[in-house]
């Protein structure tokens, strides 16, 4: 759902309740007050009634005579041609004198006074009744007032505060639809401009107006996109270069080694004079100093892309120990060792480095290995050398293969690699930092018999010697 949608629905949602819950209150209170003046009526027109009643027996019985009921009938009816309300009268004993009401409510005790809301066919009503006592006769006077028309209005406000809380919300709602369409504007152009980008338009911007906190997120997505822009150009640039720079090798290349091969092979094929063989030698030469100057600006490029780093005295036993260690979990795993045939030596390395190198290693010998293979670390002088050597029993890697294992993302087996989390980076790795410590890497290896990678680099002068013992 939109951001646009889910405010509309928060806010309709919030509007509608606070109109309802503070209609319903107002209207409630408005009744309740309403209802208790009419109640307050209908006490005092009971109580007026009652003291008429009163009056007019007295008047009629004077001392010690009895009122025939037919003037008590009278007396009623009197006093209902002066009133809305309906009256009821009863005796001591409870015979009805007069009614033109139903009682709803219980008769009083003697001496007490009681109401109550009831509902009748006619509607609502308030009855009252009074215990009255007249020079000797005791009686029960009820009256019964109508407050029907308290109710009727409090529909009717129901009614038109439903109409008034529809029209209400319907323009609460087109306003938040308009206002969320103007605030999530910022928004909507945010997104554009990042499926602009996602599509290569680098060069996007969003317009960043006011000081609020949607003005400051396109800021940030300006400086992000002028970042990308940055350096996405530098990558271009750099990918321009490496184009250019293999063109313009080859085209340099093409040339003067057709004249080489061509100088080589009839150097190889014919017996030339020592002058013809000297001008032959001499464009071989001359052409080769040329391919070499070439050859050392590839070499840049790529020595371009590197971090320096400092090297260090290492013992070669002591970084041998340090590989096994790290190693031995993985092998156990698997039911592996790492036997060590490591002679020791003084050696100018970056021991983290080329820690990390044996460790691969070892790693791509372990995943070539079947469970409790045999894997073996060996390290031996060889003259100005120091060569490593990591050992393996396991499938072996095809001769066609050899030549692009450390070529980046480059499996040989690659349902295998995967599935032992491979991703074809560990030798191109390796290759990397052999070359930083000016070294060697070899593979010899047979399908079936294992592979053997030999790693050899340089002594590097007096920082790095062998260890006499």
């Amino acid at each position: 759902m939109r951001i646009s949608w889910k405010l509309l629905l928060s806010t309709v949602v919030l509007v509608a309740c606070a109109l309802a819950v503070g209609s319903f209150f107002l209207i409630q209170s408005s009744f309740q007050s309403s209802l208790a003046r009419e109640t307050r009526r209908a006490l005092e027109e009971n109580l007026l009634l009652a003291q008429a009643f009163d009056l007019a027996y007295a008047m009629e019985r004077g001392e010690g005579e009895s009122v025939e009921k037919e003037t008590v009938l009278t007396i009623m009816r009197q006093i209902q041609e002066g009133t809305s309300a309906n009256l009821y009268l009863a005796d001591a004993q409870g015979a009805v004198l007069y009614s033109t009401m139903r009682p709803a409510i219980a008769l009083p005790a003697e001496g007490t006074r009681r109401w109550q809301l009831c509902s009748t066919a006619a509607g609502s009503v308030v009855q009252v009744a009074t215990s009255l006592e007249t020079n000797g006769a005791a009686f029960s006077f009820l009256t019964e007032h109508s407050v029907q028309a308290v109710f009727a209005a409090r529909a009717e406000q129901f009614s038109a505060s439903r109409l008034y809380n529809t029209c209400i919300l319907t323009a609460a709602a087109l306003a938040t639809l308009l206002f969320t369409h103007l605030f999530t504007r910022p928004v909507r152009r945010l997104q554009l401009a990042a499926q602009r980008m996602q599509k290569g338009d680098y060069a996007v911007r969003v317009p960043q107006t006011g000081g609020d906190e949607l003005s400051a997120l396109a800021g940030s997505f300006n400086a992000m996109a002028q970042s990308v822009q940055g350096n996405v150009e530098k990558i271009t640039q750099s990918a321009q270069r490496q184009e250019e720079f293999v063109a313009n090798f080859a085209h340099e290349i093409k040339t003067p080694l057709t004249s080489i091969i061509g100088y080589a092979d009839l150097l190889r094929a014919q017996a030339l004079t020592p002058e013809k063989a000297f001008v032959a030698a001499n464009y071989i030469f001359t052409e080769g100093k040329r391919l070499e100057a070439l050859s050392l600006k590839l070499l840049d490029l790529i020595v371009a892309g590197r971090q320096n780093f400092l090297r260090k005295k290492t013992s070669s036993a002591q970084l041998a120990q340090a590989v096994r260690a790290a190693v031995q979990v993985p092998l156990a795993q698997r039911n592996m060792a790492l036997a060590l045939d490591v002679q020791d030596a003084v050696l100018l390395l970056e021991p983290d480095l080329f820690q990390t190198l044996l460790i691969n290693l070892i790693d791509n010998a372990r995943k070539a290995s079947e469970d409790g293979g045999a894997i073996a670390l060996l390290g031996r002088a060889e003259g100005d050398f120091y060569c490593f050597s990591v050992r393996d029993e396991g499938r072996g890697i095809p001769e066609a293969e050899l030549g692009k294992i450390t070529e980046a993302f480059y499996m040989v087996d690659k349902s295998r690699s995967r599935a032992q989390n491979g991703a074809g980076l560990g030798l191109a790795l390796c290759d990397r930092i052999v070359k930083l410590h000016g070294g060697t890497m070899e593979f010899a290896s047979a399908l079936g018999a294992g592979t053997t990678v030999t790693v050899r680099v340089p002594f590097a002068g007096e920082g790095g010697r062998r260890r006499r013992r």
